[in-house]
């Protein structure tokens, strides 16, 4: 669901002088000439104004059209959403929005350092844990260059320890593989580890980096879970999660969202974890407005992600 700006019913009657375009007479307004006298400028921006307010229009047709009660909005945008309609995972709806499921499932969140997948996805491990799934934390590195004024083994003994105070909260097992923070590498021996990792732990879902990020190693994260997942017969869901979406995150088009209203604290306090990050100017600049941002986009108070990577051949 996308919602658009109003777009100022002004704007379709401005009148051009010559201050605006250069071909225009200051007696004569631009929307009374002759089309074959119009600035090529003038189409353009026509066309444009256009093609925004149609999109405004259809939104407001969404709106509109497409009431939501308070079950409906939780299976499409809450907590139960986690079912098979985002996550790959039959849940059943609850009006206070928790996950019934028959069937435990492991979820992994693969992140490329410490506090990446709290960031990126900890509300969704907190509701997955809860349902009594078997959620596995994957740091591809230990943080061994984020802790200023320490060494590469101290930082990593720092961030291992923030790691497991922040899966204590989460409910979610963790899992170190043994890349560099800040010199990840994309290489066949480093494309097997990551394949031989998902075919040993066999998951039912996969959260990840989306590749496209400024950050190399949050990409080289992505492009090696993307190729095991396609090299293991692309047999279980997998969705990437964003962070610091416009910084790091680019070109990032959601297909499903999570409400993590209810367990939005406790995702807080898992980051917080990372007391070597001092992550509150980060959380406050960053996650707190893609959180609130990703709930308008669902209908909540504060949501996570996930773009669905669409070629998945498991059924949904």
């Amino acid at each position: 669901m996308k919602t658009f700006a109003r777009l100022p019913l002004a704007q379709f009657t401005h009148t051009c002088t010559s201050t605006h375009l250069p071909n225009c007479s200051k007696k004569e307004p631009a929307h009374f000439r002759p089309l074959f006298r119009q600035p090529a400028e003038f189409f353009f921006k026509k066309i444009v104004i256009l093609m925004d307010y149609f999109q405004y229009i259809c939104g407001i047709i969404t709106l509109t059209f497409l009431p939501m009660n308070r079950r409906e909005m939780i299976k499409t945008a809450g907590a139960a959403a986690l079912g098979a309609t985002v996550l790959g995972l039959p849940a059943m709806a609850s009006d206070n929005g928790t996950i019934v499921d028959t069937r435990r499932r492991k979820v992994m969140v693969i992140g490329a350092h410490p506090d990446d997948p709290e960031t990126g996805c900890g509300g969704t491990m907190c509701l997955l844990a809860d349902a009594g799934h078997d959620v596995v934390c994957v740091y591809l590195t230990r943080g061994e260059a984020g802790v200023p004024d320490k060494g590469p083994d101290e930082a990593a003994a720092i961030r291992v320890e923030e790691c497991k105070n922040a899966c204590r909260i989460t409910g979610a097992r963790y899992i170190f593989m043994d890349q560099i923070d800040g010199s990840t590498e994309v290489t066949p021996q480093r494309y097997r580890e990551m394949r031989e990792l998902l075919e040993r732990e066999n998951p039912d879902v996969v959260l990840t980096h989306w590749p496209v990020d400024s950050h190399r190693d949050h990409a080289v994260c992505g492009i090696l879970v993307l190729d095991a997942w396609r090299r293991l017969g692309r047999k279980f869901p997998l969705y990437y999660f964003e962070v610091m979406t416009g910084d790091q995150t680019q070109m990032f088009h959601p297909t499903h969202w999570v409400n993590i209203g209810s367990v939005l604290e406790r995702k807080h306090k898992a980051c917080y974890c990372h007391v070597s990050q001092q992550l509150e100017p980060i959380f406050q600049g960053w996650h707190d407005p893609m959180e609130r941002f990703r709930g308008i986009e669902s209908r909540c108070t504060a949501a996570e992600a996930f773009a669905l990577h669409t070629d998945s051949l498991a059924s949904l």
